[in-house]
């Protein structure tokens, strides 16, 4: 069959709005999951938009019960957050291991208001069925994230974006959401791996396209240091960010 295609519209200041039409990509199916087989070293990372498809989503959400309980399981609910059906989506957040969402992703998921930083967090970690143990990453765009939760505990730790002149804001929550699982795969601090990852988002949005997340090679240089308040701050060497 005929994969999907998505039509992205760009506004000046990069934000962007999406016209997408499925293709076979939304028809996953159980016989297609089963000869995946994830082990403790992997991560999983399920999409609100695989979740949402009145095909891919249970098949997805009955493969999710049979994954190893080491596996590292990631959701981020994207855009289509009030599409998932809400026992398919609790069935989901019942087995996460790191739930990252946007500002207005967790403002729907919580119905927090006009809530921010830890208000908001705090907000997700009482409203949602998740695993006390989960870490849960709020991104805010040009302020840059906030987190808490896995091996943070209850603290909030706050990375601030290094500032950047944006051209096009696309996939920039998949590039901190992907670097920042390779960090925690290769053994990162959590504190690391985020303040990477959000280096690497704000450095995509300053690139035409929707595939601009940097190369290991352009992160090698990143080094990072822990302000007194909990605020980890990004240092990189050789990028002009301002």
């Amino acid at each position: 069959g005929d994969s999907g295609f998505c039509v992205a519209l760009g506004e000046p200041d990069g934000e962007r709005t999406f016209v997408t039409m499925p293709g076979v990509e939304s028809e996953t199916t159980a016989d297609d999951l089963a000869a995946i087989e994830p082990n403790g070293s992997d991560a999983v990372a399920f999409s609100g938009y695989d979740l949402a498809y009145p095909r891919s989503g249970p098949a997805l959400a009955a493969w999710l019960d049979r994954l190893p309980g080491d596996v590292l399981v990631a959701l981020d609910p994207g855009p289509l957050l009030a599409e998932v059906p809400a026992e398919r989506m609790e069935r989901v957040l019942r087995r996460t291991t790191l739930l990252t969402l946007s500002q207005r992703e967790a403002r729907l998921a919580s119905g927090a208001g006009q809530a921010t930083g830890g208000e908001l967090l705090g907000a997700l970690r009482d409203r949602l069925p998740l695993p006390s143990r989960s870490l849960i990453v709020l991104r805010e765009g040009a302020a840059g994230c906030v987190a808490t939760g896995g091996a943070l505990g209850t603290r909030v730790v706050a990375v601030p974006a290094p500032r950047v002149h944006a051209v096009d804001t696309t996939g920039a929550g998949d590039t901190h959401t992907g670097v920042l699982l390779a960090g925690l795969i290769a053994g990162q601090r959590i504190e690391e791996a985020l303040a990477v990852a959000t280096f690497a988002a704000a450095l995509s949005v300053t690139r035409l396209g929707p595939a601009t997340a940097p190369t290991k090679a352009e992160l090698a240089n990143i080094s990072t240091e822990k302000a007194g308040d909990g605020t980890i701050n990004i240092k990189a060497i050789g990028f002009a960010t301002s």
